[in-house]
């Protein structure tokens, strides 16, 4: 797909009909992701502010152990809302504080907070808790908005295709503006591409070819 729009945005960040598909949607990606093991779902009662927990590979190839905060909604600066930045801070401070107990019943602590969002990340957020951040020592890791829908682009891009409803708005997209290019009308007019110069590019037929293939087992 081509460089993503505002509109692109919107049905990504709206194809989430709550957080918990939006933490099955974050799941999936991980699974994806590489150098990522161990990705699980810990979001309930006991879960101490870790909505997901992963491991990742460290400089020296040590294992460490990250969390994710999931937030299916935009995050604001003022502090007595709900979705507040320092609310979020709150559940990122509990899940530092409080060890991950793995399947094997050993302990572990968490190294860095990924708060991760479909929608984008306003400054006003991030400001009004900058002072807390720099306390925690570059523990956590902000992902939202453009930059989350990319990541999905390079990484699950088929979620994009298949439940988002992008595919069709990026075609939509393309084909507006190829019949717009005046450059690409005029040379398609003037040579007889198109046998009717009054035909919109729409309106000509082009066998398909795209299709896929499925195997049963």
């Amino acid at each position: 797909m081509g460089p993503t729009t505002n509109s692109q945005l919107q049905l990504f960040s709206e194809s989430f009909p709550n957080e918990a598909a939006f933490r099955g949607a974050i799941h999936d990606l991980l699974l994806r992701m590489p150098g990522l093991q161990r990705v699980q779902v810990t979001h309930g009662p006991q879960e101490y502010g870790k909505d997901l927990v992963f491991e990742a590979t460290g400089g020296f190839g040590e294992s460490v152990l990250c969390a994710c905060v999931a937030k299916c909604s935009k995050l604001i600066g003022s502090v007595d809302k709900a979705g507040s930045a320092m609310t979020v801070l709150h559940q990122v401070r509990q899940a530092l504080k409080n060890p991950f107990l793995g399947l094997d019943g050993v302990p572990r602590k968490v190294s860095r907070v990924y708060v991760i969002t479909p929608y984008d990340i306003s400054q006003t957020a991030v400001a009004s808790i900058t002072g807390e951040l720099e306390m925690l020592g570059g523990q956590v890791v902000f992902l939202g908005g453009q930059e989350l829908l990319h990541t999905f682009h390079k990484f699950f891009p088929e979620y994009l295709l298949l439940r988002s409803g992008l595919l069709s708005s990026y075609i939509t997209e393309l084909r507006q503006a190829y019949e717009d290019d005046v450059a690409l009308n005029d040379l398609r007019f003037r040579h007889g591409i198109i046998s009717s110069a009054k035909k919109r590019t729409a309106k000509a037929y082009v066998r398909p070819r795209f299709f896929v293939k499925i195997y049963s087992p």
